[in-house]
């Protein structure tokens, strides 16, 4: 009998090595998603035209699933509106930054040239200087939109779209049968709920099929093929990459599996800028440093404007006011615990081995709670600033999740809890392990770990989700054998 290699028949927890990434390459089916054609909007003319060249060095092997083409020509007039939106702000912010403090300015110049002795020549120089440079940054900025080669008539007259038609000609899928894809997006909401990749981090979306039913159309394309699958993705969230430590490693083993299984052959994942890397040295592509920094710039963008959060005034009230309302509770808090502290300290034994226990657990509540004001604070200050920020304003993802447990449920458009049960959740984990947890919001964490742990301190501030899952994880798996029925809901 034949012995097995070491690795046989554990691909998926491989990462692809570059002999591996090349084969992909160079023989199988790529495709592209929807926010890799949109970006080429987001380049300049330059690094537009390398992106696209790198594509046509594919040849017949480049396609589009009809879910691709079906988001790229959805969100395309809205892409191409917020890229004049930004010349314009930035244009916008110089001109009444000018308006506001450019006599200001002047005026100090003005006191500072008497206060040395300069003489008027030299007195206006300096002030023609500082006032011109401003009027030079909006010329440069107006420069830099001209070389981006974008503007708000190709919503009607559109080059990039042309080059796009042109280089996809024959290379787009068909869309699915109607029962077919009635189907397929009830499997896609199951694997959200599930937390399954992919697609289980656009939960909060409109459609939040779109990641599977991409995936569904390729898988099929490879199977028709039988040719290695490689997906180009600027969306480098963990519903497609495994990451460790924030590094992306490869696809998800989980994807990889599920490719050999239903279509017989490899998967890989690359972002944007891994492709091009790969296609200059796989492709001949002529790709430049510089088309991989704005590769980078833009991933970047992308990666702010998800946590881009629109607010009316009415609803920074709102939020406002429930946080106003939290940070009472927490200085009621804070004051209740400080005397219980002072009073433990002045009992006759106080210096028993129980009473100085208790007094460190009440210490460390006393600084979560110090702690968590500060943070709500902070956050009460950038609600405010909204109205000086044209109601436009990036948060954390600390923050998002403080917002929805504590002041904006109703403001922020997130998942609501699904309320499952501890037994379900025992069930779910020996299942699917960690992933039962990632698809869950904050609160519904805290309420599981607070079930679990009932002396815990899950509101601190410092508690993030990471935390949460690793709590609520290492319980459950040191539980594994547990009467889930000893937790009523």
């Amino acid at each position: 009998m034949a012995m097995a290699n070491f690795s046989d028949g554990f691909l998926p927890y491989l990462p692809p090595d570059k002999s591996r990434t090349s084969v992909a390459l160079k023989t199988g089916i790529v495709v592209v998603d929807a926010n890799v054609l949109l970006d080429a909007y987001r380049y300049t003319t330059d690094a537009r035209s390398e992106l696209l060249s790198a594509l046509r060095a594919l040849g017949k092997r480049l396609w589009v699933p009809h879910q691709v083409s079906l988001e790229f020509h959805r969100n395309r007039v809205s892409v191409i509106a917020a890229h004049g939106d930004a010349y314009r702000d930035a244009v916008k912010a110089i001109s009444e930054f000018r308006k506001n403090y450019e006599d200001e300015l002047v005026q100090h110049l003005r006191q500072f040239a008497n206060r040395v002795a300069l003489d008027e020549k030299t007195q206006n120089d300096l002030i023609t200087s500082a006032t011109k440079s401003l009027g030079e940054l909006a010329n440069r900025i107006n420069l830099l939109q001209s070389r981006h080669g974008i503007s708000d008539h190709f919503v009607r007259d559109d080059p990039v779209l042309e080059q796009l038609r042109e280089l996809l000609a024959e290379l787009v899928g068909e869309p699915m049968a109607p029962d077919v894809e009635s189907e397929a997006r009830a499997e896609a909401q199951k694997r959200v709920q599930e937390g399954r990749a992919p697609g289980f981090k656009d939960s909060s979306k409109s459609d939040p099929c779109g990641d599977y039913l991409l995936w569904r159309q390729s898988l099929e394309e490879a199977r028709i093929r039988k040719v290695p699958l490689v997906l180009v993705t600027r969306d480098s969230k963990e519903d497609w990459f495994l990451k460790i430590r924030g590094k992306t490693i490869g696809a998800l083993p989980e994807l990889v599996q599920e490719s050999l299984d239903y279509a017989g052959v490899d998967f890989i994942a690359l972002t944007t800028r891994s492709f091009l890397v790969h296609a200059r040295s796989e492709l001949n592509a002529s790709i430049s440093q510089e088309t991989l920094a704005q590769t980078e710039a833009i991933d970047q963008s992308a990666r702010s404007r998800s946590n881009l959060v629109r607010f009316t005034m009415q609803t920074v009230d709102e939020a406002l006011n429930r946080l106003e309302a939290r940070q009472l509770d927490l200085a009621n808090l804070e004051a209740s615990v400080t005397h219980q502290l002072r009073e433990g300290a002045l009992l006759p034994d106080s210096d028993n081995e129980q009473d100085m226990a208790d007094r460190a657990v009440l210490a460390h509540r006393l600084d979560a709670v110090k702690a968590e004001r500060n943070f709500a604070e902070k956050l009460s200050t950038k609600l405010r600033n909204i109205k000086g920020a044209g109601s436009r304003i990036v948060f954390d993802p600390r923050e998002l999740d403080y917002l929805q447990d504590h002041a904006a449920q109703a403001v922020i458009s997130r998942p609501a809890p699904s309320h499952r049960t501890i037994a379900d959740l025992f069930r779910d984990y020996r299942s699917n392990g960690a992933r039962t947890l990632s698809g869950m919001t904050t609160s519904e964490l805290r309420r599981i770990y607070a079930t679990l742990s009932p002396d815990s301190n899950v509101h601190s501030s410092k508690t993030t989700k990471m935390d949460l899952i690793h709590l609520i994880a290492s319980i459950l798996e040191a539980n594994a054998d547990l009467d889930e029925s000893l937790y009523p809901e």
